[in-house]
């Protein structure tokens, strides 16, 4: 399964089972936003996946607070695609 032309948002991708995801999307294709509480470990598997040939962005955010998921959210739909998506169509994305 190809997910060429998809984003996905994994939280606690810096990290365990969200870093697999996150390497597995980008080896199928697929854009990826790792977002971690950690700084450091979203951007070292951001910087693994673009190293690969990937897309990858790494965001800081605390999933408890909604304010930072949603502000997260906004920035991964700006910085991956210059604004033309909306991030109903990042979580709306499907494996093709």
């Amino acid at each position: 399964m190809r997910f060429d032309d998809k984003i996905i948002f994994i939280t606690g991708g810096g990290s365990g089972l969200g870093r697999e995801c996150a390497l597995r999307w980008a080896e199928a294709g697929g854009t990826v936003v790792v977002t971690d509480l950690v700084e450091k470990r979203a951007a070292d598997v951001a910087a693994e996946i673009n190293t690969k040939g990937g897309t990858a962005v790494a965001i800081r955010v605390d999933v408890a607070r909604e304010a930072e998921v949603a502000a997260a959210v906004e920035e991964a739909a700006v910085h991956q695609s210059g604004g033309t998506w909306s991030p109903r169509e990042m979580f709306l994305a499907r494996p093709s």
